[in-house]
């Protein structure tokens, strides 16, 4: 979740809205919203949540929500801004929660701004809402922004024990949705971008072949010439099956050259999509003992998968197949030593 300016968000409803003139049937991205972009109050909301109701895009054959930007400020100073919540939701016409977020309220400004909070894809075919739900006290907690009257109120306020009303006032939350038509990668990392100094690696950077796992995984060694710190860990592959609907998530760990878990991370298949490219695991930052291991396991089952990429320019690379604790047996058609896993991480 990161904090964007109605600037950068204005613009990007510019260039969908091009887009969609020009007939591009390609990748397409909207921010949905009924505000008018500027703030007329703000509103504290104790026990109640704000809620904005969307439709998919007519135009595109399928619409994802996979963001919600809200317009707010932090007040008072009661209690621990980094221990203290707000809710982000998107729930469908009868209320279920088909996505959600926790957002602490040190990411709100004490500063009105708009705040992005990325949510897990949701795909919608019928009427969606965002509900913020801020869990505000008198003298701490975060104020929702609203613009004046509307034309075409969608907002709406109350919970799911008293249910949702339009706001008396008739105002418009200034809550918005990021819908796309495509579950492509917003930002395509090139593998120039994740090498040279303070990277680590095997690979080419050309996939040669793809492999998946229900059982262990991609395993790939790393000798530690002086590094401290693993800042981050990067893997080539794409996901294919019932992976949209079934949500199923992968695991990275980072070993000992025991293969002892030192961290580890869980992260959903909708990180990936059907096409390949890098991707960003977002691992924390970990202290590293000394050589270490890099593991990926792809909990792929028969009706879902996520393949991780893999090149043949060989060079006898610490690639293997394996688990915590443990080496498997190679599975590969391909001898493991002309293989290496497309797995790189950035150390410093």
């Amino acid at each position: 979740m990161r904090k964007t300016s109605l600037a950068l968000i204005c613009a990007l409803m510019a260039v969908a809205v091009c887009a969609a003139a020009g007939g591009d049937e390609g990748y397409q991205e909207r921010v949905l919203s009924y505000d008018t972009g500027v703030a007329t109050g703000f509103k504290q909301l104790y026990a109640e949540a704000a809620r904005v109701d969307f439709a998919p895009v007519k135009e595109w054959e399928v619409t994802y929500l996979t963001a919600a930007s809200v317009y707010a400020r932090r007040y008072g100073s009661g209690a621990d801004p980094a221990k203290s919540y707000l809710n982000v939701a998107v729930t469908d016409a009868e209320g279920k929660v088909l996505a959600q977020k926790l957002v602490p309220y040190s990411k709100v400004s004490v500063e009105a701004d708009w705040l992005l909070v990325e949510l897990p894809a949701v795909k919608i075919t019928e009427a969606t809402s965002v509900v913020v739900y801020p869990y505000a006290r008198q003298d701490f907690g975060v104020e929702l922004g609203y613009t004046g009257e509307s034309k075409r109120q969608r907002s709406l306020q109350g919970n799911p024990s008293a249910g949702f009303q339009p706001v008396a006032e008739k105002f418009d939350w200034m809550i918005r949705a990021v819908v796309r038509n495509k579950l492509e990668p917003l930002v395509f990392i090139d593998a120039s971008e994740i090498s040279g100094i303070n990277y680590l690696y095997h690979d080419d950077g050309t996939a040669e072949g793809f492999f998946t796992f229900q059982r262990g995984g991609a395993l790939v060694g790393f000798k530690n010439m002086g590094y401290k710190t693993l800042d981050d860990v990067f893997l080539y592959g794409r996901v294919e099956g019932d992976w949209f609907a079934s949500k199923p998530t992968f695991r990275v760990f980072l070993l000992d050259h025991d293969l002892r878990v030192i961290s580890s991370v869980q992260r959903d298949y909708t990180i990936l999509t059907e096409i390949p490219h890098w991707t960003n695991v977002d691992f924390p930052d970990q202290a590293l003992p000394g050589d270490f291991y890099i593991l990926v396991e792809p909990v792929s089952r028969p009706e879902y998968s996520l393949l991780l990429g893999f090149d043949t320019s060989g060079g006898k690379n610490p690639n293997y197949y394996g688990t915590v604790g443990s080496f498997l047996e190679w599975p590969l058609p391909v001898l493991r030593e002309n293989v290496n896993w497309m797995v790189r991480v950035k150390v410093r």
